[in-house]
């Protein structure tokens, strides 16, 4: 899959799309969502496609998160969309923290990303894989874990910009501060080996929680609210 490939990664404010034709990065897209994906991803969606010249897309990479809920599921959307209707590619989602501009090889990497609630989502990486479990812990259990990674030489990444500047429990300066990108979930594909490759494309797309979503249940069962549209 070194081909025509398609990058999508909404998970944040700031998102991006890149594309890649024959294995060379030929355009890339980056944007102000401010959580508006629904109406501000597709104009740059159709732009890199007509680029393809109608040639076929032989991938589309997406970036799952964790982030923001509604761009990870409308950019999966959007993918699935193309692959149905125009290309037949294969849809692959990967972990966004694994895009940050950090060397993944060279370090250990953490993410630190506010998870609201008074709780802060942590994961760890080594060599292009998650080391452990994504978890939740308090400001009081982040600050000390950021200052042992610290001084363990590690690489401690937020995704978060605003919001850690306000309300993490550590400064700002002592960690990287970066979105993920839809270029460096590409690169990240040409990095791992066929078998890590065979692994993710094995695996259904779907969206890294920080926690469950929440489905919020009707007042009225659904009997009920179909006879009152009718009715109306």
């Amino acid at each position: 899959m070194e081909g025509h490939i398609l990058a999508i990664e909404t998970s944040g404010a700031r998102a991006s799309m890149a594309l890649w034709k024959g294995g060379s990065l030929v355009e890339q897209a980056e944007w102000v969502s401010d959580r508006r994906h629904s109406s501000s991803m597709f104009p740059h969606l159709t732009r890199l496609l007509q680029l393809l010249g109608g040639e076929r897309l032989e991938l589309i990479l997406v970036g799952a998160g964790p982030g923001s809920y509604g761009g990870v599921r409308t950019a999966l959307a959007a993918a699935d969309g193309v692959s149905l209707i125009h290309h037949g590619c294969q849809v692959v989602s990967i972990c966004s923290w694994l895009a940050l501009p950090v060397d993944y090889c060279q370090f250990r990497v953490h993410v630190v990303s506010n998870a609201r609630r008074s709780g802060w989502a942590i994961a760890s990486f080594v060599n292009h894989r998650q080391d452990g479990e994504l978890s939740i812990v308090s400001a009081q259990e982040l600050a000390p874990l950021v200052q042992k990674w610290i001084q363990a030489g590690d690489v401690v990444c937020s995704t978060d910009e605003e919001e850690l500047a306000d309300d993490c429990p550590i400064p700002a300066s002592s960690i990287c501060i970066a979105p993920p990108s839809a270029r460096l979930l590409g690169e990240l594909w040409f990095q791992i080996s066929p078998e890590e490759r065979k692994k993710l494309a094995s695996q259904v797309p779907l969206p890294i929680y920080v926690r469950p979503p929440h489905i919020t249940q009707s007042n009225r069962p659904p009997w009920a609210i179909r006879s009152r549209s009718l009715n109306s």
